[in-house]
């Protein structure tokens, strides 16, 4: 915890990733949960002091994903302004969810080529694939209420449930990171703000991928605790 403390203190700029589970945003995951945990405020104002840590690399970020990138920059942004209620979070959110954009169009042609052969680099699942993406555009358009954001989580689910499909005639994978457990918790994210049963279409074989998780129950434990946690 000392170290921790001291890399949050000190005054060198960033050169680590941003995301929630390998970058500046995972300290300030770990200090929100010591919060969580313990009630003492100290821990939102090692929070807010690391932030400036994870605000300086959000530019500098190339892997844009969750485990390493700004998705996972985003959606710790988003608990930081559930904890706070600090409306600059959610505008830091956004920053961060317009370099995620900037990345996957530059690096992948994800929304100009949809469906071609460019974005065939884009991993599956919630690790570094399009439902990682997916869960952190869908809670922006949570915050924000911007149609923008929960189309563009649709449109990164589709594209990860199409090559889940294709990948799954070769073979059965239903990892959280790579697999059908990730797409899951994407489309139950993606599910809460729903009413109205359009988009149901893409969600067709959603009751058979629960099947497949739950016939694993280990890969399940495993993503409720590795996912849901946030």
């Amino acid at each position: 915890m000392n170290k921790l403390l001291e890399y949050t203190m000190n005054n060198s700029s960033s050169k680590a990733y941003s995301g929630a589970f390998c970058g500046e945003a995972s300290i300030i995951y770990t200090y929100l949960v010591l919060y969580k945990i313990s009630n003492e405020e100290k821990y939102i104002k090692y929070a807010k002091i690391h932030e400036n840590k994870l605000f300086a690399s959000l530019e500098i970020d190339r892997m844009g994903d969750l485990l390493y990138g700004n998705a996972g920059a985003v959606i710790i942004y988003l608990n930081m302004y559930e904890l706070t209620m600090d409306k600059k979070y959610i505008l830091r959110a956004e920053i961060a969810a317009n370099y995620i954009l900037k990345n996957l169009k530059e690096k992948y042609s994800i929304f100009n080529n949809i469906e071609g052969n460019k974005i065939s680099r884009l991993d599956r699942g919630i690790a570094h694939g399009g439902s990682g993406y997916s869960i952190c555009f869908t809670r922006l358009f949570g915050k924000t209420k911007k149609r923008k954001y929960l189309n563009i989580a649709l449109e990164l689910l589709k594209y990860d449930i199409k090559r889940n499909k294709k990948e799954n005639q070769r073979s059965r994978k239903i990892y959280w990171c790579h697999g059908a457990a990730g797409i899951v918790l994407a489309q139950q994210e993606i599910l809460k703000y729903i009413e109205d049963g359009s988009y149901q279409h893409i969600f067709e074989d959603y009751q058979t991928k629960i099947s497949m998780i739950e016939n694993n129950f280990n890969i399940e434990l495993i993503v409720y605790a590795y996912v849901m946690g946030f």
